[in-house]
């Protein structure tokens, strides 16, 4: 999906959706990377519907500016619930919104399990 110009909130919703009825799904990887139309509302969405049977995740948001805090607690929310996810890998772009109140947020949202935490 990257360098897809309609890749927009309403499609990552959607996507969404449709991931939380997946709920054996194991590995998960997304390349969002260089879609400007991503906003915190489509990638809060996902953080939202991560199907609880993951032990993969893995999404690239490189060049994804509208990247911030409010998404990153939001994921961290949603990694919390995953008890039996063992990897994450998390790209975000180098300008992303993050604050260090982001990262703590991250940090503290990590499952247990996780045994690989690539960032």
């Amino acid at each position: 999906l990257s360098h897809v110009a309609n890749v927009d909130d309403k499609f990552v919703q959607s996507l969404s959706k449709g991931l939380a009825g997946l709920r054996q799904l194991q590995t998960l990887s997304l390349n969002l990377n260089s879609n400007d139309k991503l906003t915190h509302v489509g990638l809060e969405s996902l953080a939202h519907c991560l199907p609880d049977a993951l032990s993969e995740l893995r999404l690239d948001l490189s060049h994804v500016a509208n990247v911030d805090d409010k998404f990153v607690q939001s994921l961290s929310k949603g990694l919390a619930g995953l008890r039996q996810l063992q990897t994450l890998s998390l790209k975000l772009f180098a300008d992303a919104k993050v604050t260090s109140a982001g990262h703590e947020s991250l940090a503290h949202g990590l499952p247990e399990a996780l045994s690989e935490l690539r960032l």
